[in-house]
């Protein structure tokens, strides 16, 4: 299941501000609205497979480190 709380952990781990990440979410040829990435972090809207496409290449992280871990929920 997607977790907001794994993609901000992800994000600061890279020490990047939303602002910053928007910021080369736009080099890369994306263009989410700066409040849509706060709505994904918030978990308000889940992004769609495309956004996390863009997420994952900017913050050079594949895209399952923005899924829980579901084996280890059993």
């Amino acid at each position: 299941m997607f977790s907001p709380q794994r993609l901000e952990a992800l994000r600061r781990e890279r020490d990047l501000t939303r602002s910053q990440l928007h910021a080369a979410l736009v080099l890369l040829g994306r263009r989410p609205c700066r409040a849509m990435l706060d709505r994904w972090e918030a978990g308000i809207v889940e992004p769609r497979a495309s956004d996390l496409q863009g997420r994952a290449r900017a913050l050079q992280a594949p895209i399952e480190d923005f899924f829980d871990d579901v084996t280890s929920q059993r």
